[in-house]
């Protein structure tokens, strides 16, 4: 049997969500707190189906190539999300919010439930609710 032919698809959809929740993914914390384990190789193989599936593409920057963000316009996600997405942070944000999420993920192990949000969903939010309230006057 060839490796190709082991491959199982699994649904990111656990990964799609978060992503949407926090802009990017990289690499460290998809191989910590998202992977399901295997070599090297399969680790490997795993991110770069991430992209071949058409859920995720690198981001635009050459410095950050382990770091994936959502494809907005694939046709997938569009059932699979349950809000819009955030947008992808500002490359100087990159490192400061791999070490915010790296301690929510850790949080996030024993209670898989916890309802949370970003600052940038916390934003929308207040700003959506800011547009309606001065459309009802």
């Amino acid at each position: 049997m060839t490796l190709r032919a082991r491959i199982r698809h699994e649904s990111p959809d656990c990964l799609i969500r978060f992503v949407a929740k926090t802009g990017f993914i990289t690499k460290t914390l998809w191989k910590d707190f998202f992977f399901k384990g295997g070599t090297v190789q399969w680790q490997n193989i795993s991110w770069n189906n991430l992209i071949k599936r058409k859920y995720f593409k690198r981001h635009a920057s050459s410095r950050y190539q382990d770091i994936l963000i959502l494809r907005k316009d694939s046709v997938l996600l569009r059932d699979r999300l349950l809000s819009v997405p955030v947008s992808v942070p500002h490359t100087s944000q990159v490192a400061h919010d791999e070490n915010l999420l790296r301690g929510l993920l850790q949080l996030l192990k024993g209670r898989p439930n916890l309802n949370w949000q970003t600052q940038k969903q916390s934003l929308k939010n207040s700003n959506r609710w800011h547009i309606e309230f001065l459309a009802m006057d």
